[in-house]
């Protein structure tokens, strides 16, 4: 394969599309969340990042970008799931622990 131009389009012909699926997966489960718990207003928030370090050569006491080196972070956040309250009475009969 040789250079593709990189954008949300190409991520699919990136690592046989790797990033793409976990992005997709990440973004299914913020979706299946909001149909869980509809009545739960606070956001879901799905995140694909992307960091680039230069790649630079320095032959001919030029220092010039030859290309980047990247690395994807793909995560999501849901809202935290409570339970409904509950009362619990302290015994105070029970023996202790030992």
């Amino acid at each position: 394969m040789g250079f593709v131009e990189l954008s949300l389009t190409s991520l699919e012909e990136l690592d046989d599309g790797r990033v793409s699926k976990a992005f997709q997966h990440e973004l299914k489960r913020a979706v299946q969340d909001c149909i869980d718990r509809p009545g739960d207003k606070k956001p879901r928030k799905v995140v694909l990042e992307l960091e680039l370090v230069p790649v630079v050569n320095t032959e001919n006491g030029l220092l010039e970008c030859e290309g980047a080196d990247g690395e994807f972070t793909i995560k999501s956040k849901v809202p935290t799931r409570r339970s409904k309250k509950y009362g619990f009475r302290a015994n105070k009969n029970v023996e202790r622990w030992k």
